[in-house]
């Protein structure tokens, strides 16, 4: 089961690519009418390319690790904030 800003046990890696509000929908919990999502590329181990996902800024954040809010995310990804 997953559950709403968790990423599945099994450790993922990604690379952020943007924001957009293109689509509204969290790939990760279903989440929709969303204010904007994050694509992220998923890596192997290599860090090869798996594919693309759109991911809610809360569950983004959490996919890359960063612990931050959702407002604090966005403002991250759009070069409107420094990572301390």
């Amino acid at each position: 089961m997953i559950v709403f800003g968790q990423i599945p046990s099994k450790a993922r890696r990604f690379r952020l690519e943007g924001i957009t509000d293109e689509v509204d929908v969290c790939e990760l919990c279903g989440k929709k009418d969303l204010k904007c999502t994050m694509l992220l590329v998923e890596l192997d181990d290599e860090g090869n390319e798996l594919g693309e996902v759109y991911y809610g800024r809360d569950c983004g954040a959490a996919a890359l690790g960063w612990g931050v809010s959702a407002d604090r995310a966005e403002k991250l990804v759009k070069g409107t904030a420094r990572v301390d």
